[in-house]
């Protein structure tokens, strides 16, 4: 069986991918290389994800990869899938992205969150970064639905985010008494 991707796909990983030289993005184009690949010449979706792994810092791709494999995921009725925010004490931060630098941090925290990747806001009551006015600062982080196609995707899997996290949806239980 051959396999095979997309021609536009597989021009621009290798024209963007081909300049990273941070190994856990170079893992990322690998995955949607991998994720792009079928028995009919491959789909141009991950086109979509293309502009948005070029775009990511290294840090972002570490950020993205941990909250991604750390927050608690669910499935609505649909199969949509969406996550619950991750707290992070400012120590987690540094650990997770080798930066010791806040307001780097921050500013990567809001890039993310205006490309959509991390959700809302607090008057969305979404969490996107930084918690301001706790005695530790912690942050609070939500990936989009998008934010974990891309990771889904950059994984290699070919499947929906459902499938790759293996989520089934359960009917909530009703509380109130007949």
């Amino acid at each position: 069986m051959t396999l095979s991707a997309h021609p536009r796909v597989v021009k621009e990983i290798m024209e963007n991918g081909s300049w990273c030289d941070d190994e856990t993005l170079q893992e990322m184009w690998a995955g949607l290389i991998a994720s792009s690949c079928d028995k009919i010449n491959g789909d141009d979706i991950n086109l979509l994800f293309v502009n948005t792994l070029k775009n990511l810092t290294f840090n972002q791709a570490k950020i993205l990869n941990y909250i991604c494999e750390n927050c608690q995921m669910e499935v609505d009725k649909h199969g949509f899938i969406f996550a619950e925010h991750i707290d992070l004490k400012l120590e987690q931060i540094y650990e997770i992205i080798g930066v010791q630098d806040l307001h780097k941090i921050d500013t990567e925290f809001d890039n993310m969150s205006s490309t959509e990747l991390l959700n809302g806001g607090p008057l969305l009551g979404h969490a996107q970064g930084f918690v301001f006015g706790d005695n530790e600062l912690r942050a609070q982080l939500e990936p989009t639905p998008f934010a974990i196609a891309l990771y889904v995707k950059s994984r290699g899997f070919k499947g929906t985010p459902k499938e790759y996290y293996q989520l089934e949806y359960t009917e909530p239980i009703n509380k109130e008494k007949k």
